[in-house]
Formats: C-alpha cells, sequence, structure tokens
C-alpha cells in the first residue's frame, strides 16, 4: 500500500513539475493561402476566393477569371451579401412584390396555340396581384399557384411557370 501511495505522488509531482507556469507568446504570422477553394467539382469548374473576407472580392475560376457567384442571405427582411461582389448594381426589370404592386393576367389551364405572343387575346384569362406563388412556403407570394401560364400583357413575363 505504501509502495502505490509513493508511486502515486511521484506521478502527481512529475505531472506538476512539467507544467510550466511561462506564458508563451506567439508572433502573428502573415504567410496566407493565394486563394481558397469554395467550389472544386474539376479543374475545369471550380471556384475560388482570392480575399481573406468572402465579401471583399467577387469569386474567381483558378484562373483568375471572374465566377459569377453571389452569396446573400435574407434575415428578418433585410438582405446581407455574405459571399461574392457584384461589379455593378443590378436592378430588377419588373417590380418585384416587394417592391410594389403588379398585375398580372393568367390561366391554369393550358393556352391555346400562340399564347406567348404580345398579340394573344388573354381577355378570358384571370387577372392576379403578383408575385405569383405558394403562400403556405413564400410570404411575398399573393396569388396561388401550382401551374400558371403568364400572359405579356401588366406582367413583363411571358412563360409557363412550374412549381
Amino acid at each position: 500500500m505504501r509502495q502505490k501511495l509513493t508511486m502515486l505522488l511521484l506521478g502527481a509531482a512529475s505531472v506538476l513539475s512539467s507544467c510550466s507556469t511561462q506564458i508563451e507568446r506567439h508572433e502573428k504570422n502573415e504567410l496566407r493561402a493565394p486563394a481558397y477553394p469554395l467550389v472544386t467539382i474539376d479543374p475545369y469548374t471550380s471556384a475560388w476566393s482570392f480575399t481573406d473576407n468572402l465579401y471583399d472580392g467577387s469569386v474567381k475560376h483558378w484562373t483568375g477569371k471572374d465566377f459569377p457567384l453571389i452569396g446573400v442571405a435574407k434575415v428578418d427582411g433585410q438582405l446581407y451579401r455574405f459571399l461574392g461582389m457584384e461589379e455593378l448594381e443590378l436592378r430588377p426589370l419588373v417590380k418585384t412584390s416587394e417592391q410594389g404592386t403588379w398585375t398580372g393576367k393568367y390561366t391554369i389551364e393550358k393556352p391555346a396555340d400562340g399564347w406567348q405572343n404580345a398579340d394573344f387575346d388573354d381577355s378570358a384569362w384571370k387577372e392576379g396581384e403578383g408575385a405569383f406563388g405558394t403562400k403556405e412556403n413564400e410570404t411575398a407570394a399573393k396569388t396561388q399557384w401550382r401551374r400558371v401560364y403568364l400572359g405579356t400583357s401588366g406582367s413583363g413575363y411571358s412563360g409557363r411557370l412550374d412549381r
């Protein structure tokens, strides 16, 4: 028993004596990688950040060519860019439902041929307030739909939208 106690005390003493009370100071290293990979699929499809912060510059291909990739998060109605940098400010061609109200003619039935042309008679179509979408999933949606055909009058868009 005495031998076990002695060994325990010697072990504890050796552990405590090996602990240093000196504070080690590390100097900041100015070395950094020239680029950080963000998306790497293959050598021909890869996106890199050449800056320290993801939002300080545009995302680039490894060759240095700009790679149009922007990351935006919407929190409590406020947009925050966290990735990439746009060269110019992009503005929508047509108001979004968050920027103002707009109406568009639509139908949920397959329309006659030529419906996407500007001179198509859409007088029998319904009219609804934009944005079109699934209200339970999209807070900005004002007109419920699953499959809709939007006409050219009013909306500024002509095409089929599937959900």
